[in-house]
C-alpha cells in the first residue's frame, strides 16, 4: 500500500491526516510506501545531479524552466 499526495480537485475519500498517517500499520505481509513529496524530491535530486555533472547543461535547463 502507498501514500500519495492528494490530487488537486480529486475526491477526498481515503485521505488521512498526519496523526493517522503516523500510526498507520499495513496488514501483515504488506509493505507501506510513503510517496508523498516524491516528485519534489526527484526534481531536487535531478538538480543536484545536473549541477554536479554539467553546470552548463543545468543552467540551460533552468533557463528553459524544465528543472
Amino acid at each position: 500500500m502507498w501514500l500519495d499526495t492528494p490530487a488537486e480537485g480529486a475526491a477526498r475519500a481515503g485521505e488521512l491526516c498526519e496523526r493517522h498517517v503516523r500510526v498507520l500499520t499495513p496488514p501483515k505481509g504488506w509493505h507501506l510506501e510513503d510517496r508523498r513529496g516524491a516528485r519534489a524530491r526527484a526534481a531536487e535530486e535531478l538538480q543536484v545531479t545536473l549541477d554536479a555533472h554539467s553546470p552548463m547543461l543545468a543552467r540551460a535547463f533552468q533557463n528553459a524552466g524544465a528543472v
